[in-house]
């Protein structure tokens, strides 16, 4: 698997855009939609959401990456 997308999830879905996005351009296009609380991170290629401190795990494992800027979370400036 690979870290593919900035992602936020609501509780009524997720959504997300694809690299080199960041998180604050995914934010900008909600801008003035009501929803609940979020949590932000990345999907992977398989579909799957991982927190910011899963996806540094998981990006550490696979070899995207050897730092992280704002550690123990991954940020998108971490992969692109």
């Amino acid at each position: 698997m690979t870290i593919i997308a900035v992602a936020i999830r609501y509780d009524e879905g997720t959504v997300s855009l694809r690299a080199p996005s960041r998180h604050n351009e995914l934010v900008a296009l909600h801008v003035g939609v009501t929803k609940s609380s979020d949590t932000r991170g990345f999907l992977t290629d398989l579909g799957e959401f991982l927190d910011r401190r899963q996806a540094a795990d998981y990006a550490f494992r696979t070899g995207q990456i050897t730092s992280l800027r704002s550690p123990p979370n991954l940020t998108s400036e971490d992969l692109w």
